[in-house]
């Protein structure tokens, strides 16, 4: 204690113009101190001050013109006259007794109520930060006084609101100071350091809520609960979350459930209340809605009884999870993420399912199975599947039954419903597919016989980007067709020529489909030409109206 406070008064011998004069404090009616280690005190002292060295005896009651003195500091009388340095010292008021355990401290209200006796003109100083609030731009320190108590054992005195529920709070004696370069005494000349002057209220009592969160966002991560004073958080139970107090709010994480909410109930440490009314509650409760990524199914991929389906939900593009880094479930099974495409109103996802026969499907991502926080969640209506009705054209020669196998024949499509379009896919070893313009080309493999039903994929165009053109869901049509040559009626005229010399011999090709007379003399000139170059290999085998049985 003696080396604590020679290291005050040390300063008082060293050149120090640019620092401010030390103070030493000594209660009215104390005891002689001896206010500096080494050197004397240059009088004279005035208003029942007692001089005698480096002692000082302060008087037994002070007036306003002499309870505080400035005193030369010198290592020898002779040198007084011409010293520098100087020590401030203080004649302050009787000592208070504070009553700990009955003083209240209300850091919302920015107030203190002190118990005890002796209060009038005893200060009060602060000193805090708010949790989640950096220091050095708003720290909270500042000193009231006590002018006029409630009643002989009572005082309220005003604090800054909003200091935190551990801020450290100190009184000053009556006509005191406070700082870095004050040194008190007690009556009995016995050295005092900070410790003796800290206040430590019986209560604490909060009256604002303690929970500032309206909800808990997931969207973004782990959840996070503002609270005014996480300081006074002793622990949090969320139930079958997980919750952790950090600093200025509370983290929430490991939310189970379909559209859920969490409750908080936050447990005090000791000493310190929540005004409830009329009441003092060592505990809190408060139950908040979850906030997760706004999810939406796409109109037009929410299908019933299709197999191996694909399902497109939107992510809102506030969401910040990476869809691949989620695990997705329908009605509770585990499914894939297939494709994603960033559009500018969000993030499409196509999940790849087994297919469902339910009226409805509730979609559910999650962070990890570890975790198991809930991000976002849709319920949605299934549409009855759509089926495919097609029809089979030969180019030039009308609608066909069947699928022919040496010529293309072109396929128009509809729907039986939904908001999307069929469109043919080939199947292997039984034909093939070819698009040609804007038209559809089908033509059955060389080798294949029997009968096939066509294979379709579902696809919505107005989905973005390459989701446009993935295959929600594979049908087949619900009749099957057979595979072979298509034979049909060709134009002789055009594959077959009758030639007859004329009376000069040049050669005349007789048209068809009327008489003609002929000389007896040029019976030996007629003659068939065929032509087989015009005859084109998709035509094949030909059915000919003028073929002899």
């Amino acid at each position: 204690m003696h080396r604590a406070r020679a290291l005050v008064l040390g300063c008082l011998l060293v050149a120090g113009a640019a620092t401010a004069a030390p103070v030493v404090q000594l209660p009215e009616g104390g005891r002689a101190v001896e206010v500096i280690p080494r050197g004397v005190l240059c009088g004279p002292v005035r208003g029942g001050w007692v001089l005698e060295g480096r002692t000082l005896k302060p008087p037994t009651r002070a007036d306003d013109a002499s309870r505080t003195l400035e005193l030369k500091v010198a290592a020898e009388e002779a040198a007084c006259a011409t010293a520098t340095d100087t020590v401030v010292v203080v004649a302050t008021g009787p000592f208070p007794r504070i009553d700990n355990a009955s003083t209240t401290f209300y850091p919302d209200d920015g107030r203190l109520e002190l118990k005890g006796t002796g209060l009038k003109n005893v200060a009060i100083a602060w000193s805090g930060t708010p949790r989640g609030v950096d220091p050095k731009t708003r720290g909270m320190d500042g000193q009231d006084v006590c002018l006029e108590p409630n009643s002989p054992s009572e005082c309220a005195v005003p604090l800054a609101p909003g200091l935190p529920t551990d801020a450290t709070l100190s009184w000053v004696p009556p006509y005191g100071r406070r700082g870095a370069n004050v040194t008190t005494y007690d009556a009995n000349g016995r050295f005092l350091d900070d410790e003796y002057f800290r206040l430590r209220p019986g209560r604490t009592v909060l009256t604002r809520p303690l929970v500032q969160s309206s909800g808990v966002d997931l969207s973004k991560g782990p959840g996070y609960a503002a609270v005014t004073h996480s300081e006074a958080v002793a622990s949090v139970d969320c139930g079958t979350a997980r919750c952790e107090v950090t600093e200025g709010a509370v983290s929430i994480r490991n939310v189970p459930g379909l559209n859920p909410t969490v409750t908080l109930r936050l447990r005090l440490v000791p000493r310190v209340f929540f005004a409830k009314g009329d009441a003092l509650e060592t505990s809190v409760a408060e139950t908040l809605p979850v906030l997760a990524c706004p999810l939406s199914a796409v109109e037009g991929t929410v299908l019933r009884d299709a197999e191996d389906s694909g399902l497109v939900m939107r992510l809102d593009a506030a969401c910040a999870h990476d869809p691949r880094g989620l695990l997705w479930t329908v009605n509770g099974a585990r499914v894939r993420v297939e494709r994603v495409v960033k559009a500018q109103d969000g993030t499409y996802v196509l999940l790849r399912t087994s297919g469902t026969n339910e009226p409805q499907v509730t979609v559910t991502a999650i962070t990890s199975r570890v975790d198991g926080t809930v991000v976002a969640s849709e319920t949605a209506e299934t549409k009855p599947v759509p089926a495919p009705r097609a029809m089979l054209e030969l180019p030039g020669h009308g609608t066909i039954d069947f699928v022919p196998t040496n010529r293309p024949a072109e396929v128009t499509v509809a729907s039986s419903g939904g908001l999307g379009r069929f469109v043919l896919r080939p199947l292997a070893g039984a034909y093939t597919v070819t698009v040609r313009e804007s038209a559809t080309l089908i033509q059955g493999e060389p080798t294949a016989g029997g009968f096939v039903s066509l294979r379709f994929g579902y696809r919505l165009p107005t989905l973005p980007a390459e989701l446009a053109t993935a295959d929600l869901f594979l049908t087949n049509e619900r009749v099957q067709r057979a595979v072979r040559e298509a034979s049909v009626p060709t134009n002789v005229e055009n594959l077959v020529e009758f030639v007859c010399a004329d009376k000069e011999g040049h050669d005349e090709k007789l048209a068809p489909s009327r008489p003609h007379r002929l000389a007896y003399a040029m019976r030996n000139t007629c003659r068939v030409v065929i032509h087989r170059e015009r005859l084109t290999p998709e035509e094949a085998t030909r059915k000919s109206p003028c073929a002899s049985p």
